[in-house]
């Protein structure tokens, strides 16, 4: 079974002013003070909300008298009541704002209180390490715990050092050795909450290195401990974390009906203590945890009404994030239960999926457990809902076509807002009929079992096929492929056998609809894909006698609805930006045929260019912001990656990344009306051994904010980029030829010239985002 993950935890700290400890004169101050204490009260008992409008209040008045610290206090409590309701990238702005103060401020116990939640915060936006001049939350929680060890503070030290070691151990498993270290300082704790926390976390990391105690005795051993410790949400969480834990070892194995019973309990246990402080939304969580449980022991029927009353206290909150979660647990035990009728399960996860899209704007600076276990907890309610939307196979029409369209146009864009860290990409309105009468549509989706396909033709209904192939002998092909290909030496025998290979992708995505294509006189093919498809250039599908090239125009695109409209003017008036790098660098091998390539280029069309040493930091960006071009062609070394910070252009003195692309882009577009039209990436390649490498393409088109763009997948010999490339600018420069169509024909040169036939040579370039 999947991992499914539980709702976000809240490390919540409460900032009280100095006037907590005496009151002052000043009656408006001590006013301040009462409302400040109101507000942890409601933070404390699961009401974030009414928390904040009090400590806004509160922050007005410090205002009004010029109390530094007053001032700071609450603007760090705000912040964690924005944590609490799931404003995260909101709660991060302030206190980025709240950290210049701090700097200012001479170490005390509230610099170390506003550090200690500085850090906290950055941990749940992912933000661990420091970059440029920006603190990350490793270095801002060690500054922390450095000012705790001065002031003597060992109680809020070792929360620093719990909060530090849950940090240092997202950065993978070489760090994990540092994280272990500091949960076992921890087992000197005063504090049993932060002992026991401690202990989960520790269980946790030894667990998956097989080195883990007993789970039932650990299980029982936690049990007694949190018996001790007063009720608080702290505590109740807890609970939840070691339940958790327990799951994700019984979901990897023959669950144990004696450690789920154990577990179980611990879980009510939890829901009495919710019930007890009043904590709703910690008893939603408690409920729809033990619910996971049952649904895990396949008892269904405890499982459906565990969750339907985590979810009536949800929805009341509300708490989407927590919503999200219980309506997508709904929809899978419904499925389980009653496979013969979907509605109900259908009804559950369309709510599942809602929620999520009410969650787009902050789900990208949220808690790094949500964010970046994209693929466990927000991916599978896409998928899963498709998936029971085209149960029927071909029987499946009309309206479930359409929706399940709209869903896998809807992971895209989620998937590339969860890559880049962003809610609310641009979108925009599409009709393919206007604007492409001569374009089909494929959509893509790898499930488990069969790889499902949606055509989109104009002027003719949606059509369904499937082929039954599991999701890992895909990925076995795809992989066996993409080995193949990036080899430029072709025996007869290796491409006959890469040719085989080649036509069972072939077969999958596009024979079933090749008759309609042909009848509909679709001349452009235009995908949405999937997964590891995403790797695979369609250009070296192989239908038995041709290349998929030879035929059609192609492009590939996260969504129609990410596709702008294009703006390119006449070849008149097009100009280019052109830069490159030939020689070696940062350890990167030289690319002899830059300059070649670049001379050529610029010999089609006015142009600015810098090379090698001029092609620096400094002045690709001013040229970039100051350049009025719409084409620019980028003759370097780059990589793509499913990760942003690996993800990168090479420049002569450095790297220039999608975030820092995107700020150039932002400043250019500040000062020119002209977009760039057309992004040309001659030199780049994926990333080895990274299955989602091309997101990183489609994050740099999309931060360039490019219509379109034409990169590499893999390193291509100089001679034969060289080229291809003048090839494409010459057919550009025809009227009415579109960027497509431009692009295969100067693949379709390559492949009838006997020197450069495979696919190596030609096969690697893409086209991403409008075609024409």
């Amino acid at each position: 079974m999947k991992k499914y993950l539980p709702a976000l935890l809240i490390t919540v700290l409460i900032i009280l002013p100095a006037q907590a400890q005496n009151q002052s004169n000043n009656p408006l101050v001590n006013l301040a003070w009462k409302l400040n204490q109101q507000g942890t009260e409601f933070l404390a008992t699961g009401k974030p909300d009414r928390a904040l409008a009090l400590w806004e209040q509160s922050n007005k008045i410090y205002t009004q008298v010029r109390d530094t610290e007053g001032i700071i206090g609450t603007q760090i409590n705000q912040a964690q009541a924005l944590q609490a309701l799931g404003f995260y990238r909101k709660a991060s702005i302030s206190l980025q704002a709240v950290n210049t103060k701090l700097q200012q401020q001479p170490n005390s116990p509230l610099k170390m209180r506003g550090l200690y939640s500085l850090g906290t915060s950055l941990k749940s936006l992912r933000v661990l390490e420091k970059k440029g001049d920006n603190l990350g939350a490793i270095d801002t929680l060690k500054q922390a715990l450095k000012i705790a060890d001065e002031i003597g503070d060992r109680e809020t030290a070792d929360k620093i050092k719990l909060s530090l070691g849950n940090t240092i151990q997202l950065l993978g498993t070489d760090r994990q050795p540092e994280a272990i270290e500091l949960y076992q300082q921890l087992e000197a704790s005063k504090s049993p909450l932060v002992k026991v926390q401690a202990e989960i976390n520790l269980y946790k990391l030894q667990s998956v290195q097989n080195i883990a105690p007993n789970s039932l005795g650990f299980v029982q051993k936690i049990g007694k401990e949190l018996e001790s410790i007063e009720p608080s949400r702290k505590s109740i969480y807890a609970y939840i974390n070691l339940a958790e834990t327990i799951k994700i070892e019984q979901k990897n194995s023959q669950p144990d009906r004696q450690i789920l019973l154990a577990t179980s309990q611990l879980l009510t246990k939890a829901i009495g203590q919710a019930r007890t402080i009043k904590d709703n939304r910690a008893e939603s969580q408690a409920l729809g945890e033990l619910g996971n449980l049952y649904e895990i022991a396949n008892q269904y029927a405890e499982a459906k009404t565990l969750t339907q009353q985590a979810l009536i206290i949800a929805e009341g909150l509300p708490a989407p994030d927590l919503a999200y979660r219980l309506h997508w647990q709904l929809g899978r035990i419904i499925t389980a239960t009653q496979p013969q009728d979907l509605t109900p399960a259908i009804t559950a996860y369309r709510q599942s999926v809602n929620h999520l899209k009410s969650l787009r704007n902050d789900l990208n600076g949220s808690d790094a457990d949500l964010q970046f276990s994209f693929r466990d907890s927000v991916e599978p309610v896409y998928r899963e809902l498709v998936d029971l939307l085209l149960k029927d196979g071909e029987k499946s029409v009309g309206n479930n076509l359409t929706a399940a369209r709209d869903l896998i146009e809807s992971l895209q864009v989620a998937e590339l807002e969860n890559f880049l860290r962003q809610g609310c990409l641009d979108t925009y309105t599409v009709q393919l009929d206007k604007i492409d009468r001569s374009a089909a549509v494929i959509y893509s989706i790898v499930l488990p079992d069969r790889v499902a396909v949606i055509s989109s033709i104009p002027g003719q209904p949606l059509r369904y096929y499937s082929n039954k192939i599991s999701q890992q002998n895909i990925e076995e092909t795809i992989t066996k492929i993409r080995s193949r290909i990036e080899n430029p030496d072709f025996t007869p025998r290796q491409e006959q056998a890469f040719q085989t290979q080649s036509k069972q992708v072939y077969d999958l995505l596009i024979a079933p609809l090749a008759a309609d294509l042909q009848k509909s006189n679709t001349k452009t093919l235009v995908f949405v894909l999937d997964g590891v498809l995403r790797n695979l250039p369609m250009s070296v599908l192989y239908d038995g006698k041709q290349y998929l090239v030879e035929k059609y125009n192609l492009a590939l695109t996260p969504g129609l609805q990410l596709v702008p409209p294009s703006t390119i003017g006449d070849s008149d008036s097009r100009q280019a930006f052109l830069g490159g790098i030939s020689e070696s660098r940062q350890g990167f091998g030289s690319l002899p045929g830059v300059k070649a390539e670049i001379e050529a280029i610029s010999k089609l069309i006015p142009n600015q260019k810098l090379v090698n040493e001029q092609f620096n930091n400094r002045q690709v960006a001013s040229n970039l912001v100051a350049n009025n071009s719409q084409i620019v062609h980028l003759a370097t070394h780059g990589q793509f990656s499913s990760k942003p910070e690996d993800t990168f252009i090479l420049t002569w003195d450095n790297r220039l990344g999608i975030d820092r692309l995107q700020n150039l882009i932002q400043n250019r577009n500040i000062r020119s009306s002209k977009g760039i039209d057309l992004l040309v990436l001659s030199a780049c390649q994926t990333a080895a051994g990274d299955n989602r490498a091309t997101l990183g393409l489609a994050g740099v088109a999309l931060r360039a904010r490019a219509k379109s763009t034409i990169a590499s997948l893999w390193s291509v010999s100089d001679e034969g980029t060289q080229l291809l490339m003048t090839d494409l600018y010459k057919n550009l420069a025809t009227p009415k030829l579109g960027k497509a169509e431009s692009l295969k024909l100067a693949q379709q040169s390559l492949i009838a010239n006997p020197k450069y036939r495979s696919p190596f040579y030609w096969g690697a370039f893409v086209l991403v985002g409008n075609w024409q």
